[in-house]
């Protein structure tokens, strides 16, 4: 009877999230576990690990103590698990010491083959985000999608993309996550998942933002702010757009407003956490060095506690950025020797670099720093930030590198997925089966991409960087 009762409370927590909120959904989990967390402690965790995400999304305090209490009573179950839910509660609530290490062990099964259930595995790789494991958590997150697929588990793929978009987003995959976002926003439309529509368009409305595509942005962040009461997450990721939009374009005191507001409380401590190095930047460019350094500590915190060497780059970064000495130039240089960042938070550090050493009269290596940054920014799509180290190298004198386009970014999201399989060398109906899609859909979006890449055929497109 238990489980039953279980079963059935956990089934209502699923539709709320979609009907109601995640707050609602998370209080109906937590109840649903009460029934069986001495019964069946196995599916306790299995509902808890619901109720963790959901009081995550809603970036709800009380709720996020409330899982951790009823963590604290399953006695049983998959103790890794019931571990890293806890590290997940403790790092949201700003206990990070405690966080890591049980969050790192699941991560580390996963990548071992430990983790089959989809939840479990989902959580494991999406923790790896957390914990600037990037590399690791998208090859976690990569393989979860890739077994969702073959499985034909449409209705899971919009959430297990979501995560995957992020782990791409972080490590600087920006064409992947445009093109994993898209696909997960049209299933969970045409699924009627429209609570997850929204959250995928807030990571949708940061990517744009940071491809240079303002108007768009703004229109999509705007869609998500309506429920801003509802998902704190989701709003947190679109305000961080916009703030980086006031950060391209020069107004660093609308960038730090928003700013506040991102990294504080439970999004300050999650993937958002990166963003308080651009609250540092915002700080210092307004000339605030106090209110800059108002989050750092929580920085502070993640990179010593993680060891992660995305954490250690920006916070390098920030120290070089605050240094107001002569010195900044050292730290600059102890950011950008850090192995394993990504190519825009590498790419970003530059930009700053190359603008300090321009203001320090050494116009030869500001011109090194301020092109191969641009270089990146181009490779990877993030032309938003283009402008601004245009600005620096016309101030500098001499020739300005003309702005390159990569073949992929003439493509759509969709005919990118397609033409990314068929350079491996699948055949039409084995994209079809894996993306959803009729092979003469497959085919049509072949006969497009192909003038808009150069080829004509099929066997040309392995030379290609897609």
């Amino acid at each position: 009877m238990a489980w039953i009762q279980a079963e059935a409370a956990w089934i209502r927590a699923q539709v709320a999230y979609e009907r109601e909120s995640p707050a609602r959904a998370c209080a109906l989990a937590l109840d649903a576990a009460v029934p069986v967390l001495a019964a069946d402690p196995a599916r306790a965790i299995s509902v808890l690990t619901e109720a963790v995400w959901c009081a995550r999304d809603a970036a709800d305090e009380g709720l996020l103590a409330r899982c951790g209490e009823r963590l604290g009573r399953v006695r049983g179950g998959p103790p890794e698990v019931a571990r890293a839910l806890g590290g997940f509660v403790a790092l949201l609530s700003g206990r990070t010491e405690e966080a890591v290490p049980p969050m790192r062990d699941l991560l580390l099964a996963a990548r071992d083959g430990a983790m089959d259930a989809t939840l479990e595995g989902l959580t494991a790789g999406f923790l790896g985000v957390l914990i600037g494991a990037d590399d690791l958590a998208l090859t976690v997150l990569d393989r979860q999608v890739a077994t969702m697929r073959a499985q034909g588990a449409v209705g899971w793929l919009p959430y297990v993309q979501e995560p995957l978009a992020l782990a791409q987003l972080v490590t600087g995959g920006f064409r992947d996550a445009e093109a994993n976002v898209a696909e997960a926003v049209s299933l969970a439309a045409e699924l009627g998942q429209d609570f997850q529509v929204i959250v995928l368009t807030a990571i949708s409305s940061w990517l744009a933002a940071v491809r240079g595509e303002v108007n768009t942005a703004r229109q999509q962040a705007e869609l998500v702010l309506k429920h801003a009461g509802r998902h704190g997450m989701a709003a947190a990721q679109a305000r961080w757009g916009l703030a980086l939009i006031d950060l391209m374009a020069g107004d660093p005191d609308a960038a730090l407003d928003r700013l506040d507001e991102v990294c504080a409380g439970p999004p300050g401590r999650d993937v958002t956490v990166r963003a308080i190095a651009d609250h540092v930047e915002a700080g210092v460019r307004a000339g605030d060095q106090d209110r800059a350094r108002h989050h750092l500590p929580q920085l502070e915190s993640w990179a010593g506690h993680t060891a992660s060497p995305a954490a250690g780059a920006l916070l390098l970064r920030c120290a070089a950025l605050l240094d107001e000495s002569r010195e900044a130039g050292q730290r600059f240089e102890a950011s950008l020797a850090v192995d394993g960042c990504g190519p825009y938070d590498r790419a970003r550090t530059q930009l700053a670099y190359g603008e300090w050493l321009r203001r320090h009269r050494r116009p030869t290596s500001a011109r090194t720093l301020l092109s191969r940054a641009l270089a990146t920014f181009d490779q990877i799509g993030a032309h938003g930030w283009q402008a601004r180290v245009r600005t620096e190298l016309v101030a500098l004198g001499g020739p300005v590198p003309p702005p390159e386009t990569a073949a992929a970014e003439q493509l759509t999201a969709q005919e990118l997925q397609v033409v990314r399989r068929a350079a491996l060398g699948l055949s039409n109906r084995e994209i079809a089966a894996q993306l959803f899609l009729s092979p003469r859909t497959v085919g049509h979006h072949l006969y497009k991409a192909y003038p808009k890449l150069g080829v004509s055929r099929r066997a040309e497109l392995g030379r290609l960087d897609l």
